[in-house]
């Protein structure tokens, strides 16, 4: 399959700006694809390269987008793991960021938790609760259900 090569090429990328570019174009390929094309752990992996890459805020809140969508998708058992959740829990923590990408990474920490839920103790339920107080209430009662 010539998707998982291509996001493979794109986190190789050094440079954050060709980076940003392969997964914008990515991303709109992505979208277009059936929710089944949509791997959570590529877009995770992708959504932790973002944290090194200046002005690319609106890519990752995309990113964000479609990874919620990948794991809230009930056509595959895709997860992320762990260090995955905890990577969210710190974005949407995170008081530098804007609200939007926020709350990208409040629901796609939800909707992994959701899909992850076997991961029990591996996760810092302490960090997911955390970022998710502040955020209006059904977010707030997803992560803390999970």
């Amino acid at each position: 399959d010539a998707w998982p090569r291509a996001w493979a090429a794109a986190l190789r990328r050094p440079d954050s700006l060709g980076f940003a570019a392969d997964v914008d174009a990515l991303l709109d390929a992505t979208e277009r694809a059936p929710a089944s094309a949509r791997r959570a752990r590529v877009l995770a992996a992708a959504a932790k390269r973002f944290a090194t890459v200046d002005d690319a805020a609106p890519t990752f809140r995309r990113v964000l987008v479609v990874l919620r969508d990948a794991l809230e998708a009930d056509d595959g058992d895709d997860a992320v793991d762990a260090a995955a959740l905890e990577f969210l829990a710190r974005t949407a923590s995170d008081s530098t960021r804007d609200p939007a990408l926020r709350d990208g990474a409040l629901r796609a920490l939800a909707a992994g938790l959701e899909r992850s839920g076997s991961l029990g103790a591996r996760v810092d339920w302490a960090a997911c609760l955390d970022a998710a107080r502040g955020a209006d209430a059904a977010l707030s009662k997803r992560v803390a259900a999970s």
